[in-house]
C-alpha cells in the first residue's frame, strides 16, 4: 500500500463501478480507485471484464471489492466459495489489493477476516463500512489494530462513515477511531464524502484517507 505521510496531503480514494468514471477520477486528480459493481447496492464484486478494462485504462492504484451479493455481511459456505473464486480471479490478473468485511453476531468477524487475508495474501486490505454496521465499532478497531501487529506493516485499512449515514454525522466516532488507529492502521474517511465537504471534513479530522464516489467531481 503506498502511502503519503500522515496528516500530510491525504489520499484521495475515488469509488467508481465503470471504466469511464475510473478514467476520469484519474483525470481529476484521485490518488487511489476502489473498483466495485453495482453502487446502488452498497458495491459488489466487479466482473472479470471490468476489471481488465479498468487495469488497462487507469495508471493509478487499483483496489477491488470482494462482496458475492447485496445484503448483509455474513457469508454461508457456498458463498465464501465464491469469495474464494473471485479472489483467485483478481490474483490471476495481479490485483493484490482487496476490499472486505464481515460480521457474526453483530460485531466484526474477525476470525473469518483473517481466514480471508490468509487465503489472498494482499499487499493490502481494506475492511469495508461492514463495520459501521457492528455494535461495538471501537471495540472491533481495537481488534484490528491488535492484529495489524501480526501482519506486514501499512498492509490494513479501515473504511468508516463512524457508525453513520455520513462521514459528517459520524465525527465524533471517527476521531476516536483515528485517535486509536494512527500510525497503526489507515482509517479512510467515507460517507458522502464529495469535492465540496472534503476541504471540511479534512480541517476537522486529519486522516490519511478520504473515499468517496464524487470525491474529485
Amino acid at each position: 500500500m503506498t502511502r503519503t505521510p500522515w496528516l500530510e496531503s491525504p489520499i484521495i480514494e475515488s469509488c467508481v463501478d465503470s471504466v469511464t468514471n475510473a478514467i476520469r477520477a484519474e483525470q481529476n486528480g484521485a490518488d487511489r480507485l476502489e473498483l466495485c459493481a453495482d453502487l446502488h447496492l452498497d458495491g459488489l464484486t466487479p466482473p472479470l471484464a471490468l476489471l481488465q478494462a479498468v487495469q488497462t485504462a487507469v495508471n493509478i492504484p487499483v483496489k477491488v471489492m470482494i462482496r458475492p451479493r447485496a445484503g448483509d455481511f455474513t457469508s454461508d459456505d457456498s458463498e465464501k466459495v465464491l469469495i474464494r473464486q473471485d479472489i483467485d480471479m483478481c490474483k490471476a490478473l495481479g490485483i493484490n489489493d482487496f476490499v472486505y468485511g464481515s460480521l457474526k453476531e453483530g460485531r466484526l468477524d474477525i476470525e473469518d477476516i483473517k481466514a480471508f487475508h490468509t487465503y489472498a495474501q494482499p499487499r493490502s486490505l481494506t475492511i469495508h463500512k461492514a463495520i459501521d454496521y457492528s455494535e461495538a465499532i471501537i471495540g472491533d478497531v481495537m481488534k484490528l489494530v491488535k492484529w495489524s501487529r501480526q501482519i506486514p506493516q501499512d498492509s490494513l485499512s479501515i473504511l468508516s462513515s463512524g457508525g453513520e449515514a455520513t462521514a459528517e454525522n459520524g465525527i465524533a466516532t471517527l476521531v476516536r477511531m483515528l485517535s486509536l488507529t494512527q500510525n497503526k492502521v489507515e482509517l479512510i474517511v467515507a460517507g458522502k464524502v464529495t469535492k465540496s465537504n472534503l476541504d471540511k471534513l479534512k480541517k476537522i479530522l486529519p486522516a490519511p484517507a478520504f473515499h468517496g464516489r464524487n470525491i474529485v467531481s
